[in-house]
């Protein structure tokens, strides 16, 4: 049936376009059959249950959709034979649901006539009947992708891509016209080929299918690009990879920001109205600004099919890259240029400049020509200079208009409107220096959490990454890890052991990261610390980087907190440090480990006002000897865990403190295991284990 044209929009230009004629199959929304419907009104499709796996047809209302679809064409319903054809899932697009389309077929009337050669068929058609006689062979796609054929030939595949919310996917496009469809084209095309792809911006786990794709196609490949963004060329190094004779075909603008990683190969810039030739098909190239500055379509000439890369998209609207010259409004006002009156004439005059008055000599005197003095062609430029100012002029909002309207020549006035708006290439300039000076100085904020941290420096990332600026994996890796507080240094240190920081991303580290925050808030062990200065002296060392073995027992030691000044001074008092190494002042210091967390657990009680009106109650038992024999009593009353311990300890203190007395118990539970004197039946692993639970189990108010 022929579909409905599209309604009138009261534009003189719009409403006079008048496209060929468009056939399509007639269709209907089949609905489900309620419980209690009558049986006997159903109608039966013969060989329905041939696609009873993947859907069950006797659950839809065939009678109401086969009166809508038979009405659409001018009949009732017929007792005819109705025969199941196929059913067609299409593929998952995104961000909706994909449609599912069933076929059915039966013999209503015998001649229904041919289409005419300018008529246009539908998808419909091309998924049902045309597709059958006319469909490629020449795509061969792995098991886990599908695809779309429309029309024959050009094979639209959704691929998961990094591209924007609420978005999973973005469109590969394959045009491979097989042998069958190839009809002989002559003409300048700027590129030939067998077969082409378009916007290949697969995430990387989908570079496997991406190169399969590409090696089942012919060598003589073209690659067309319609823009930069990710999404739509993260899949170029799997390419070229796959086939290093294909070609690239691109806009300049977008080949400058297309990195080497990406594309080293060869490469041809189109800016506009060249065509190319693929196995015989003929396809013009469309400049399409507005999203980017460098924005390609492409037509597919037999079919009228447009490819639109980001300029439509099946939800919301698509943003403007202003950062990569993204303006709609330029784009509109070239469109609208160009289709006035020498419009090629007014665009010049904004981007060329105007017309440079020719000079006259009239008695020996040199002046400028009057309007009525110029030649033909002089006069349609100077005409295009006014028409080109009124046109920018027009379509400012007020708060522009306002600043620029004393500006009479088209292209200065247009620079002036540019820098107003989207800001100058200065700007952008600024803009990045801003971003590289926020990255160098990006810092830990006090009392942040790692998510909050990890948060704000992908946000960073994120708005480096909109200006194309590019850093290396491991310079990110190490300037997060590096950024961390001091109390992070042991993961850090393991992360830098076991991870590859050239391949792995802040994600992962994130991911690492977070399972060990809990031990990092408690703070670094003497043996720790020990291990990662040993651990930078080691390093200093493999780089033949010499240090006098004062200077480093000096930093090991004034680097360690306060609340080992007691012991840094006897060490000081007692071993010569221009002899004495780094292993044996941990040994020595290492012996009076339980004693500097004592001090240290009584400067952050008494740095607290509040703790000190309770620094009476956590310190009822009044010595060591006496806490741990109240410990032991709550392991033999049953406790086992750290809070458990905790509770019985310290029943009658406030919540508030069980934190810092927490850390106390650990300290003397390491005691007493040490002394050999824990009950038999204490399991000190699990007591170990129950010490990442104790705050949540603290805030969950557990007894």
């Amino acid at each position: 049936m022929k579909q409905t044209p599209p309604p009138k929009f009261n534009d003189h230009e719009y409403d006079s376009y008048a496209d060929s004629d468009l056939w399509d199959l007639p269709s209907a929304k089949l609905t489900s059959l309620s419980p209690e419907s009558d049986l006997s009104t159903r109608v039966l499709i013969q060989g329905q249950d041939t696609c009873s796996s993947k859907v069950d047809l006797t659950k839809f209302d065939f009678r109401s959709a086969l009166n809508e679809v038979l009405g659409l064409v001018g009949f009732g319903l017929v007792n005819k034979e109705l025969k199941f054809l196929k059913f067609v899932e299409e593929p998952n697009f995104g961000p909706g649901y994909p449609v599912e389309t069933v076929y059915v077929t039966g013999e209503i009337v015998g001649d229904v006539g041919t289409l005419k050669g300018g008529d246009r068929v539908g998808p419909f058609v091309v998924e049902g009947l045309l597709k059958d006689s006319v469909q490629s062979d020449s795509l061969k796609l792995p098991l886990t992708l599908s695809c779309q054929e429309y029309p024959p030939g050009v094979n639209i595949v959704p691929m998961g891509s990094r591209t924007a919310k609420p978005f999973l996917t973005t469109n590969l496009i394959v045009f491979a016209p097989g042998s069958d469809n190839v009809k002989s084209e002559s003409g300048p095309f700027v590129a030939q080929g067998d077969a082409m792809i378009v916007d290949p911006g697969c995430r990387s786990e989908f570079n496997k299918e991406l190169a399969e794709i590409v090696a089942a196609l012919p060598r003589k490949l073209i690659v067309y690009v319609t823009h930069h963004h990710r999404d739509h060329v993260d899949g170029l190094s799997t390419v070229q990879k796959t086939n290093p004779d294909a070609c690239l075909l691109v806009h300049e603008n977008t080949m400058n920001r297309i990195s080497k990683d990406d594309w080293s190969g060869g490469c041809t810039t189109v800016s506009g109205t060249e065509e190319i030739c693929i196995g015989g098909e003929r396809l013009r190239i469309i400049f399409a600004p507005g999203h980017t500055d460098g924005h390609l379509a492409l037509l597919h000439v037999s079919t009228n099919s447009l490819i639109v890369g980001d300029h439509c998209v099946g939800q919301g609207s698509a943003f403007l890259d202003i950062n990569s010259g993204g303006n709609m409004s330029k784009s509109r006002m070239e469109l609208y240029m160009l289709n006035r009156p020498h419009g090629r004439m007014i665009l010049e005059s904004v981007e060329q400049g105007p017309l440079i008055w020719p000079t006259v000599v009239v008695e020996g005197v040199t002046r400028l020509k009057k309007y009525s003095e110029l030649s033909t062609a002089e006069a349609i430029q100077a005409n295009c200079d006014v028409k080109a100012t009124n046109i920018i002029l027009q379509g400012l909002p007020p708060e522009v208009y306002a600043l620029v309207s004393t500006h009479k020549v088209a292209k200065e006035l247009w620079e002036r409107i540019q820098m107003l708006m989207q800001g100058t290439s200065l700007t952008k300039q600024e803009r990045e220096c801003k971003l590289y000076d926020a990255f160098d100085k990006f810092a830990y904020h006090k009392g942040e959490t790692l998510r909050d941290f990890y948060l704000r420096f992908s946000l960073l990332l994120n708005d480096m990454n909109m200006y194309n600026i590019k850093l290396e994996q491991f310079q990110v890796n190490t300037k997060f890890l590096n950024t961390l507080p001091s109390e992070w240094s042991k993961f850090v240190t393991d992360v830098k052991l076991v991870r590859d920081l050239h391949t792995t991303n802040i994600d992962q580290l994130h991911a690492y990261l977070v399972q060990h925050e809990y031990h990092a808030n408690e703070g670094e062990t003497l043996r720790d610390f020990y291990l990662r200065f040993s651990l930078l002296v080691n390093d200093m060392n493999m780089y033949n980087m010499k240090l006098e073995q004062f200077q480093v027992n000096t930093k090991f030691l004034n680097t360690l907190p306060s609340e080992w000044s007691k012991f840094v001074t006897d060490v000081k008092l007692v071993r010569d440090l221009h002899t004495t190494n780094v292993d044996q002042l941990h040994a020595y210091l290492g012996q009076h480990e339980y004693h500097a967390n004592e001090v240290r657990l009584m400067n952050e009680r008494t740095s607290d006002p509040l703790a000190l009106i309770s620094q009476h109650r956590l310190n009822r038992t009044p010595n060591r000897r006496n806490r741990e024999d109240t410990i032991l009593k709550a392991i033999e009353a049953g406790s086992n865990t750290l809070f458990d311990i905790v509770a019985y300890t310290y029943a009658d203190v406030d919540r508030a403190y069980w934190i810092p007395a927490a850390s106390n118990v650990r300290l003397h539970v390491d005691h007493l295991a040490h002394q050999n004197k824990l009950p038999a039946g204490f399991s000190l692993e699990n007591f170990s284990g129950s010490c990442s639970q104790f705050t949540a189990q603290l805030q969950a108010g557990k007894l």
